[in-house]
């Protein structure tokens, strides 16, 4: 199982979480078509017409930040390196990492410090699936990347065989 875990995935959103982003979206958009038309009624009542406007800025900025969030999701990878360390899009990420086989568990110690044990729900050499809490039903979903860290690419080119190459 270790040595199945040990290179680099790219997150991956499911249907769900896609279908949950585009629900939440379409909610912001229709409440900013509402306010428009509260700015429009507010007529000259400047106050009124201030309070829409502010409550529409927040939810284009909550807009955004969905976006960026979506955008970074699906750049986001981190690869559990075979001599027990993790290097991630994200710098929390961060650390070490280890696999209890026999609870199918993934420990990982952040820099930082904090521990997280997350349950392996699937692992294939195409897809990993890790789910946080015993009884949680959502899942982080990751696919192998293509072309590894700069690093591996490096150490790579000198013709050094890593873990899982068949050179």
């Amino acid at each position: 199982m270790k040595k199945d875990i040990a290179q680099k995935w790219m997150m991956t959103m499911s249907q769900s979480q896609t279908d949950t982003m585009n629900a939440q979206m379409d909610r912001c958009k229709k409440s900013i078509a509402s306010l428009d038309d509260s700015i429009k009624a507010a007529g000259k009542d400047t106050t009124k017409a201030a309070s829409f406007k502010s409550q529409k800025e927040m939810l284009k900025t909550g807009m955004e930040s969905m976006s960026k969030g979506a955008d970074e999701m699906k750049n986001a990878w981190v690869e559990f390196k075979s001599d027990g360390t993790i290097d991630a899009s994200d710098a929390k990420m961060k650390g070490k990492w280890e696999i209890n086989e026999s609870d199918k568990k993934l420990i990982t110690t952040g820099d930082d410090g904090k521990v997280d044990t997350m349950n392996i729900v699937e692992l294939t050499k195409d897809k990993l699936s890790l789910s946080m809490g015993k009884d949680s039903k959502e899942t982080m979903d990751f696919v192998p990347a293509t072309g590894g860290t700069d690093a591996a690419k490096a150490d790579d080119k000198d013709g050094d065989k890593k873990d899982g190459d068949k050179k």
